[in-house]
């Protein structure tokens, strides 16, 4: 049985830091703590949900971008009204 340790990981039950490691038992990935002997057979699958998926109501649509028919003597003065 070859042991990778996972840098950085923290046991879910004691709460230690480093001592998790992981191994293969009869092909399923095993995590186990070093420290408590806590143990967990890892998930085969993990599924993936993105953050900014847009939601179904939001349509999809063209949009027109038009020129501005102001003068820029025109809006200048506008400014200096307000």
């Amino acid at each position: 049985m070859k042991k990778r340790f996972i840098a950085g990981a923290v046991c879910p039950q004691c709460g230690l830091q480093d001592k998790v490691f992981v191994y293969q038992h009869e092909g399923e990935d095993i995590r186990q703590c070093n420290a408590c002997g806590f143990m967990e057979e890892r998930p085969k699958e993990v599924t993936l949900v993105a953050a900014n998926t847009p939601s179904e109501s939001v349509s999809e649509g063209v949009v027109k971008i038009m020129e501005s028919t102001t003068t820029k003597s025109t809006a200048t003065t506008k400014r200096g009204d307000v």
